[in-house]
């Protein structure tokens, strides 16, 4: 392999090593498991916005209304759960309002012919003013099932101290 194609495939990984050591030196708490818990909870919906994108690029196409789906998806279920509806059918309500996006953007580019680029910044634009309409710009704060959060916070397999309530970095 030459020293260009190598430098081109793992610099990426090369720097986040690099970024992990400088940091692991300049503070004694970032190797700590709650600090590990945390980066993890930070990236975990990044990491499966890229994954399902992945599927996109690999197909030579471009799905730009991905954010706004989230968006959207992150809107309903909790709005829903502060309705009454019960927690997993708020959860099946947002992954069918992602799904229906979906479809219709498919039916546009494969059905009629639309590049993907147009098709998705479209729908990422009514996206946008739906997730505004519905929310009216502002933030979802109270009457969220504890237990939902517990999901959402990533924190469905961590042991609470008896003594302070918090979450301990261990996996039960």
């Amino acid at each position: 392999m030459r020293i260009g194609t190598f430098i081109q495939k793992y610099s990426t990984l090369a720097v986040l090593i690099i970024l992990f050591l400088a940091f692991a030196i300049g503070t004694d708490r970032f190797f700590t498991g709650t600090n590990l818990v945390n980066i993890l909870q930070q990236i975990s919906m990044l990491t499966i916005v890229a994954v399902g994108l992945t599927f996109g690029f690999a197909a030579k196409e471009m799905d730009l209304s991905v954010g706004y789906v989230v968006g959207l998806a992150g809107l309903l279920a909790p709005l829903l759960m502060v309705a009454g509806v019960p927690i997993p059918l708020s959860i099946v309500g947002a992954l069918v309002a992602g799904l229906a996006v979906g479809l219709i953007n498919s039916a546009l580019v494969v059905g009629v012919g639309v590049p993907s680029l147009i098709a998705t910044l479209a729908a990422g634009s009514i996206l946008w003013g739906i997730n505004f309409m519905i929310s009216g710009g502002r933030a979802i704060y109270g009457g969220i099932p504890v237990d939902y959060l517990t999901v959402a916070t990533c924190r469905l397999f961590l042991r609470t101290s008896p003594s302070n309530g918090r979450a301990r970095s261990r996996f039960v």
